[in-house]
């Protein structure tokens, strides 16, 4: 990131990956990447896979605990110790999905955790990013299947209490209940300092370069 110049990674360990897949989450604990879910091969997963950028190979593991059903456009953060992962779409039936899961990275067991406080409605391809100096992983917007949304949820990881931030407005809807960017899905939500910028993302057929 220092010379902004691309490189293509080298790594060993891909056939754990089974497929490629698209929509799936990753997060880092340490010198591990933690990748959950996906899309691929006609199928979504629940599965595992860590990356250990020390020697650069992909290993899957066995999660036990209490699984989260097969998933994509979910999105996840890393807290203390622990990858949260939120929503997306999937299950045996094929639904939308505001479900929260974590798992230990250290025992690899999974749990459900059951915030107080109301939660985002079911939803994929939202976007989200975590403030470590509160604990904080705020989640915005994306697609119910209806339509997409501008919701901002904030989720204190500490305390384990949703609360909303703001109004909400929904994709071609005549009112709009707050000013701020669109109604979206598929976008990216970045903390920078005490800001959170949010770029891009889709809407009714439109895309966006706008950063707000």
């Amino acid at each position: 990131v220092r010379c902004h110049l691309w490189s293509k990674a080298i790594f060993s360990g891909a056939d754990e990956l089974n497929t490629q897949r698209s929509c799936h989450s990753a997060t880092v604990d340490g010198t591990n990447i933690f990748m959950f879910g996906g899309f691929g091969s006609g199928q979504w997963y629940n599965t595992v896979s860590i990356l250990d950028t020390k020697d650069m190979t992909w290993r899957k593991r066995q999660a036990k605990g209490d699984i989260p059903c097969k998933r994509y456009a979910h999105v996840a953060a890393q807290d203390e110790g622990k990858m949260y992962v939120f929503g997306g779409f999937g299950g045996a039936e094929g639904q939308y999905l505001n479900d929260i899961f974590a798992l230990d990275v250290k025992t690899l067991e999974w749990r459900r955790v059951h915030p107080d406080g109301e939660p985002p409605c079911p939803r994929t391809a939202a976007a989200s990013a975590y403030d470590p100096s509160s604990r904080t992983w705020f989640i915005h917007g994306g697609n119910t299947g209806d339509h997409r949304l501008n919701d901002l949820h904030a989720l204190n990881l500490r305390t384990l209490q949703w609360r909303r931030i703001g109004g909400l407005q929904v994709e071609n809807s005549p009112t709009s209940v707050q000013a701020g960017p669109g109604p979206r899905a598929g976008h990216t939500l970045t903390l920078v300092g005490t800001e959170l910028q949010l770029f891009g993302g889709g809407c009714g057929g439109l895309r966006s370069r706008i950063v707000h």
